[in-house]
This record gives structure tokens, sequence and C-alpha cells, in this order.
């Protein structure tokens, strides 16, 4: 397998990423069977990332790489995405205030989406449009949270042990959110302890698991199927009711193991491969914009399709229709900005030192 890609784990975010979109199609539509707990996908989203930023940039860090530059490649790698969510976002929310019947009007619109367009959350005081740290596109809560976890662990984290950050998280979780239904929590704007006390135990996690993947431990493990890992991914995501001690187990337990055993899994074929590559592409513009697009299409199906059949033509609809739609955006705006970027941050380095600076 050639570990500079991990496609099963591609092909794992990929699917975590539709059970956020069913998750939310299944409350917008208030089928909430659907994918009931769509919310773990985030915290597979934060076990993910500490491993890849880990695998990716523990060395280098180490090696002498600034913060500044680290700093850089995260935001030329997640903004462009953010830039296209809230362009979307905003133009859905000001086009419900400007049809009116909402309780928000189009200056909360603007005052939410000036601080929101640059990943500032509205805290403090709750937005009328929503209780969310991003009333303009939601989701965007944990991308916040993973930024905030990135720097931390670049500007000193790194250096505590994975294990003891780890253990420490988990005893604190069990203290404190094991008192709560569920942990789908840290999106709102007075959650802001319970957001970092989430990321922190999930990319922490994923920075136990590099350590594990590092030392070879995946590599003497049981060998299963990617169909298995991806399957399993978002049956645990369909498992009906609210339990936190359940939520715990998988974010403790469970995907930092389908993490380790991702990393050292090849997806079996070359078809399985391209699918997996694809899934991983689409992953995070899938998260990024599928709020507005799936809201958008629930107005007019409703109206054009009422009862039972319109709500089975946005949930299909919805999923089919965001998955082109990020896909589109991948390839045709996503990659050239991010491309674009890239060479405009090499050309100062190239104009002071002869050469450009490798990322």
């Amino acid at each position: 397998m050639d570990n500079a890609r991990f496609h099963v784990l591609d092909g794992m975010r990929g699917v975590a990423a539709i059970g956020v979109v069913l998750y939310h199609l299944g409350l917008w539509t208030t089928t909430g069977w659907l994918v009931p707990r769509g919310y773990l996908a985030v915290d597979f989203f934060f076990c993910l990332s500490g491993f890849v930023i880990a695998y990716a940039y523990e060395e280098r860090l180490g090696c002498g790489m600034r913060f500044g530059r680290f700093l850089t490649s995260r935001v030329i790698r997640l903004y462009p995405v953010v830039i296209l969510g809230m362009v979307l976002g905003g133009l859905y929310t000001a086009a419900m205030a400007l049809g009116g019947g909402q309780p928000f009007a189009p200056r909360d619109v603007a005052l939410a989406f000036v601080p929101n367009l640059f990943l500032i959350p509205v805290v403090g005081v709750q937005s009328p449009i929503s209780a969310s740290l991003y009333p303009i596109n939601s989701p965007f809560w944990s991308l916040f949270y993973e930024l905030l976890i990135n720097m931390a662990w670049a500007l000193g984290l790194r250096r505590i042990s994975p294990y003891i950050l780890f253990g420490a998280a988990v005893v604190v979780s069990v203290l404190t959110i094991g008192g709560l239904n569920s942990i789908d929590i840290g999106s709102n704007y007075d959650q802001l302890g319970w957001g970092v006390l989430r990321v922190t135990l999930g990319f922490s996690a994923g920075l136990v698991v590099y350590r594990l993947h590092r030392a070879g431990l995946d590599r003497r493990l049981p060998r299963l199927p990617a169909t298995v890992l991806l399957g399993g991914l978002i049956a645990l995501m369909a498992v009906p009711g609210l339990n936190v001690w359940f939520d715990l187990v998988c974010v403790v337990l469970v995907f930092p193991l389908v993490t380790l055993l991702g990393a050292a899994t090849a997806p079996g074929s070359a078809a399985a491969e391209r699918a997996c590559v694809w899934l991983g592409d689409v992953s995070y513009p899938l998260y990024g914009i599928h709020r507005p697009l799936c809201l958008a299409g629930l107005v007019v199906v409703t109206h054009l399709v009422p009862g039972a059949s319109g709500t089975a033509v946005a949930i299909i609809g919805g999923l089919a229709g965001t998955l082109c739609a990020a896909t589109i955006a991948f390839h045709w705006y996503d990659v050239p900005v991010r491309r674009l970027l890239g060479r405009l941050r090499a050309r100062p380095a190239a104009d002071n030192t002869g050469r450009a600076t490798p990322a």
C-alpha cells in the first residue's frame, strides 16, 4: 500500500460526510430516523484530523517549520471552501429574510455574514438567525474548532505526550459530557467550552492513532475489507436513540480503532480505490456547501411535491444534488484556487531566496 495517501481513510471521510448530509436531511424533513447519530461524523473528523495533521506535520515542525507557514498551509487547504460555503449560505439566508415570515431581517444576515466569512464565530449573544456559532452556514462550527486545535497543537500541545493529552480528555469528558444525553454539543454560541473539550478528545485520539501507526501496530492487526470499514462507519451513525455512553465509546475506542485499521488497509481493487479517492475529494466541499443547497432545494420541492413523496424527493435529490455540486466544486473551484494560493505563497520565497520553498 502507498502510505503517501491513505485511500481507505479518504473513503471513510467521504462516508462520514454523507452521514452528516443524511443526518441534516433527516432533521430538516422531520425524518430523524434516517441517520440519527450522524453528529458522530464530526467526532470521526476530529480523530482523523489528529492522525493526518500529526502524520503530515509532526516531523516538519520538529525540524524547524515555522508556525506561520503551518498556519498558511492550513488556511490554503480550508479557506476556499469556507468562502464558497458562506457565500451560498449568505445567499440562501438573505433570500429567506427578503421573502418575509422569518424572525430575522436582511440586516441580521449582513451582521452575521461578515464575521462568518472570515471564520469568526458569533459568540456571547445569539443571532436572530439561529443559536449557531455560524448562523450563515452552521456546519462550519466544527471547522472553527478543528483550526483552533490545529493551531494549539502546532504552538505547544505537540510537546505533550498524546497519551497524556488523550487520557486527560477522556477523564474530563466522562466527568462532564457523561452527564448529558449525547455528545452532540459545541455548535452553539454559548457552548464554546463544550466544543473545545469535544475537539480535544477526538483530535488527541487521532494523535494516539498516529503514534501507534508509526510504531507499526496497525500492521499487526487483522485486515478488514474496506467495505466493512466504510459500511461499519455509516452503521454506527444509523444506531437509533440517544445514549451519551454509546457516543463516548465510539469516540474513545471505536473511531481510533477504525482509523488505525483504515490506515493499514488497501481498497482491494482499482475501482474501489477510485471510489475512495472520489469520496475523499468531495468530502470537504460536500460538508461545506450541503446546508444552503439542501435547504433551498427543500423549499422548492415542498412547494412542488407535497407530502411524503416530496420528502422522499427532497432526501434523494438533496444527497444526489449536493454530491454532484461537491464534485464540481472540488475540481473547478477548490483545487484551482488552492493551487493559485500555493503559487502566490511560493512567489515571495522564490523572490527572496532564488528558489521556492516547498510547502
